[in-house]
């Protein structure tokens, strides 16, 4: 079995096979009663294996939701400490049923525990905008750009957390803001720069607002951005104003721009 893997030694291995050979036979024959025994058995040998919680979770589930919460507690709380899978699916068990405290205490042992994962942050996001607890979803995603390390990480929860603030709190004025913000912290960052462009053509406007746009380009222009990326940038304000500019003086100062200072630098990228 996948679950096996090759670190156990060989008599570990042959005793987590049996326990799932007899567990198998035992399900089959529909002796509920003998069957949480002998998991009971199993789960004394097999503590820290998260598969046979998981296999007993799924048969109890079918029988009894209140001893398949109980079960999911012993086995979060007590023995896989440090599993997300397990904390995540009694998350979203407890969720389903209107548990939301359970819920919520289910991912934050799991976070407290194992700090910073994104599967276990984005889900204590969602539980609170599922709940209609938007703001606080947001505040969430906002702690994981302070507290994270390295800046990959950090720009993917400023992209999470923009989107959140876009849609989900649908609040595209406090979007805008923020992005604003990350750009002054560092003017050398092309995705703050693209991300903010994107916010103003999707913006929920049918027309985009040309001029707030045009003024974003012109800032990028005279950015700290290297000579490439703003070469890369006029190229798109010239798509832009050909698809959505009122005015063809401004299309042909745009034009005249890029030829002069931008579409050489362009082509010597391209060697």
């Amino acid at each position: 079995s996948s679950g096996i893997n090759a670190e156990y030694g060989e008599l570990e291995r042959a005793q987590l096979k049996n326990w799932k050979n007899y567990l198998n036979l035992v399900i089959e024959k529909k002796d509920t009663p003998r069957t949480i025994i002998l998991f009971e058995r199993c789960l004394i040998a097999c503590a820290f294996y998260e598969g046979f919680w998981i296999k007993y979770i799924n048969f109890m589930n079918a029988i009894d939701k209140e001893e398949t919460s109980k079960i999911y507690r012993r086995a979060c709380m007590v023995h896989l400490v440090k599993k997300p899978y397990i904390h995540l699916s009694w998350a979203a068990f407890e969720e389903e049923r209107g548990n939301l405290e359970i819920a919520r205490e289910a991912l934050d042992h799991i976070d407290k525990g194992m700090p910073g994962l994104i599967a276990v942050i984005l889900r204590r996001a969602g539980l609170e905008r599922r709940s209609g607890n938007v703001e606080q979803g947001g505040d969430i995603m906002k702690l994981a750009i302070e507290n994270c390390r390295g800046r990959e990480t950090r720009d993917f929860w400023i992209m999470k957390y923009v989107t959140y603030l876009q849609c989900s709190c649908k609040d595209v004025d406090a979007a805008r803001n923020f992005l604003q913000e990350q750009i002054e912290r560092n003017q050398r960052h092309k995705r703050l720069y693209a991300r903010l462009l994107d916010l103003e053509l999707n913006c929920g406007a049918t027309q985009p607002d040309s001029a707030a746009i045009v003024a974003i380009f012109n800032k990028i222009l005279t950015s700290g951005l290297s000579v490439e990326e703003k070469a890369g940038f006029s190229h798109r304000r010239l798509t832009f104003l050909e698809e959505f500019g009122d005015d063809v003086s401004a299309i042909i100062a745009a034009y005249d721009d890029h030829n002069k200072n931008w579409k050489k630098k362009k082509k010597k990228k391209k060697k």
